[in-house]
């Protein structure tokens, strides 16, 4: 029976439904180790294929998507599953800028940023926000964090969560920054991928948000991290966000 403490580390490992993961652990092919039994306790009883929810579906260009009743796609949570997913999305639009093709090679590399609905981890694809990789999760943080520390964080990251099988299924929730530091909050991560964020997070508060070099904490009306460069331009030129 969980005591307090467990029901709270069970709580932050809530996963969305894997394809197949059910047989795996069964068979004994899926192992995610006893510091992860949490995680573990909820793959047992996950559904094996997509949720009920996602049950109208549409051939486009020799590709089965199945759609919610809001428009939105399941996004597969194997490997072979996703890349034919992401790489059928790609091909239906065919003319890209350089920023887009980018996106979708990160995607490619980094499942997780892709930019999923917080309730039921579908994708737009219809209406009047049809995803075409505008934009990933990355783009709520500042660019020099995207330009230094963030591309360690989300090797490590994606190292461990490969190491337990969770790569497919690991979902964010919101990436921004608060108080002139990393704030991260996400889905079916492991402990020690949780550390792996807070060391991440601790580096933030000594990086400039504007170009990624050593910082200190300056008062622009709100806190942020500066660089002593960065420092001397006025507010209205630090354009955080730009890609």
């Amino acid at each position: 029976m969980y005591n307090y403490d467990d029901y709270k580390k069970a709580e932050k490992m809530i996963i969305f439904p894997l394809e197949e993961v059910g047989d795996a652990i069964e068979n004994g092919k899926l192992d995610l180790g006893t510091e992860n039994a949490h995680v573990k306790n909820h793959c047992d009883k996950v559904l094996e294929h997509r949720p009920k929810f996602f049950n109208r579906s549409e051939v486009v260009s020799g590709y089965e998507f199945w759609f919610n009743e809001h428009g939105r796609v399941y996004v597969p949570q194997t490997e072979k599953n996703f890349n034919a997913f992401i790489d059928n999305i790609f091909q239906m639009k065919g003319n890209y800028s350089q920023f887009q093709v980018d996106n979708y090679n990160l995607i490619r590399q980094y499942p997780f940023l892709l930019p999923v609905n917080r309730f039921d981890g579908g994708l737009n694809l219809s209406g009047d926000f049809i995803y075409e990789f505008q934009y990933t999760e990355l783009d709520d943080l500042p660019k020099g964090w995207r330009n230094s520390f963030v591309k360690d964080l989300l090797k490590e990251l994606k190292k461990e969560l490969e190491k337990h099988h969770l790569l497919y299924c690991y979902r964010i929730l919101q990436l921004k920054e608060k108080f002139g530091g990393l704030r991260w909050y996400d889905f079916s991560n492991t402990e020690n991928g949780y550390a792996i964020i807070e060391k991440y997070a601790n580096i933030s508060q000594h990086t400039c948000v504007n170009c990624g070099a050593e910082g200190k904490m300056r008062n622009r009306s709100w806190i942020i991290p500066l660089c002593d460069d960065c420092e001397t331009q006025p507010s209205v030129k630090l354009n955080l966000y730009e890609r």
